[in-house]
């Protein structure tokens, strides 16, 4: 079920949660291991189809403004670097680069590496998540279309006006400055250029709603310290995290605050998770 939507209002959590840059990296650092087999089997392999509908959306949205290149903020696993690599795979290539395995340091000289090139940028914090993320880029033999860098999302290595699209999937939520975070996505994004948030959500239908709070809140937590065998409570975070996070039209009034225009966003899947975007002027 895929319905645009222009409010989305549901109480969050009181008291709070532990978002410390140190407590971030210490917990996506232990579960990385397992971090993807958990995500795939918990939505049934839904999520490829969640980035998949982001990127199409996002594209749709540019229409005929150039789509290069793209940067994907709290990357991780590269998932959704993957999906974005697959699209623009069809894009002309210009000639390949090797590309340093980390930031310059300077944000100019990071920006002119990448400017107007067809190729997709992933920052993270987790030194754990982005080994595992370059190992599937490299399986892919997608060295040479996606760069994977340790980098803060609150204070992304790049200059104003960098990028066609600027994308974040299930990571906002994590990050300690929510407005922080997205005003980092709005200044590093071309004019023209399209913010997108895709994260998950709560269901309001009477019958499915009840049913997966009780997934989120009981089976969730089990299954995922039992498959990562985490002992410090990682799946509970993440199940206080959606429940807490902004969503509706909350969320896209902070799009609107930080820049953008024409903000937009739909449920999908029941409602389990949205995909929020607007248009940097």
């Amino acid at each position: 079920m895929n319905d645009i939507v222009s409010e989305n209002k549901d109480p969050a959590a009181t008291g709070v949660l532990d978002k410390s840059p140190r407590t971030i990296r210490r917990l996506f650092d232990q579960i990385a291991p397992r971090y993807d087999l958990i995500n795939h089997c918990l939505s049934l392999g839904i999520d490829y189809s969640w980035r998949r509908r982001a990127v199409e959306t996002v594209l749709a949205e540019l229409g005929p403004v150039s789509p290069i290149p793209v940067l994907d903020v709290c990357c991780g696993t590269a998932d959704f670097a993957l999906a974005w690599n697959k699209k623009l795979a069809m894009l002309p290539k210009a000639d390949p680069v090797e590309f340093p395995a980390e930031s310059l340091g300077d944000s100019s000289e990071n920006s002119r590496l990448f400017r107007d090139r067809n190729i997709v940028v992933g920052i993270d914090f987790s030194p754990a998540m982005l080994e595992i993320g370059r190992r599937k880029v490299r399986k892919k033999q997608a060295e040479r279309d996606i760069v994977l860098w340790q980098g803060d999302a609150l204070e992304l290595p790049f200059e104003d006006r960098t990028f066609a699209a600027v994308s974040v999937g299930f990571g906002l939520r994590n990050v300690v400055d929510l407005r922080q975070g997205l005003s980092e996505m709005v200044r590093v994004a071309k004019p023209g250029g399209v913010v997108a948030v895709l994260d998950f959500d709560l269901p309001r239908l009477p019958l499915v709603a009840p049913l997966y709070r009780f997934y989120l809140t009981k089976f969730l937590p089990c299954l995922g310290k039992w498959i990562s065998r985490n002992r410090e409570g990682a799946y509970h975070y993440f199940s206080e995290s959606i429940l807490r996070f902004e969503k509706g039209e909350t969320l896209a009034d902070q799009l609107r605050d930080a820049g953008l225009t024409e903000v937009r966003f739909c449920r999908m899947t029941y409602g389990v998770v949205s995909l929020y975007w607007g248009i940097k002027q």
